[in-house]
């Protein structure tokens, strides 16, 4: 039945991330792409929430107009979470990253750890951490710190995702074009 009301989007998007809040599960936020045409930039159609397991919604400030976030790669790049206890904070991202503490009603910008943000976890033993992936590895976000803090939790792991690369005549010199990230190159 979740599907019936008229709130919510039902075509006009290709893709949506759907979370709910372990400790009340009737809480549930339906995110939205705006990429139905092919495009290399597309945005974020919109946010929703449900009180009662879905039968209906409600569509909430959007991060992408009201503080001007990114979302330009949601094909791509696609985050949305919520912690185990507290259904009204949402982590939200693609190549940016927003959090809302009040159910949607605003967001503000968390701090950046690197473009292109993919997953979200949260801790269930410690729910004011959030575990973050994206282009430039696992970071840990603390939702108690001043503007959500990250810390890398790379340590030495490499997470460079490369999308091409040619060799040189000699077989040996190479060029490789990484994703954010920059172009490499490499001798011997």
């Amino acid at each position: 039945t979740w599907r019936t009301d008229p709130k919510l989007l039902t075509n006009g998007f290709r893709r949506i991330e759907v979370e709910y809040c372990d400790a009340q599960p009737n809480v549930i936020y339906a995110q939205y792409e705006d990429s139905l045409e092919p495009s290399y930039y597309s945005d974020l159609k919109g946010i929703f929430r449900s009180n009662d397991g879905g039968s209906t919604w409600t569509q909430l400030d959007n991060p992408a107009q009201s503080i001007g976030a990114s979302f330009a790669f949601p094909w791509y790049a696609f985050l949305l979470g919520v912690p185990h206890a507290n259904p009204d904070f949402v982590g939200s991202g693609s190549v940016d990253m927003v959090y809302t503490a009040d159910g949607g009603n605003s967001w503000d910008y968390a701090n950046y750890s690197h473009a292109d943000y993919h997953v979200a976890v949260f801790d269930k033993d410690n729910s004011s951490y959030y575990f973050v992936g994206n282009d430039g590895g696992l970071h840990l976000y603390d939702v108690n710190s001043t503007n959500f803090k990250s810390i890398s939790l790379n340590n030495g792991y490499n997470v460079t995702q490369f999308y091409a690369g040619a060799f040189f005549p000699n077989n040996i010199d190479a060029n490789a074009g990484a994703q954010d990230n920059g172009t490499n190159y490499t001798q011997n």
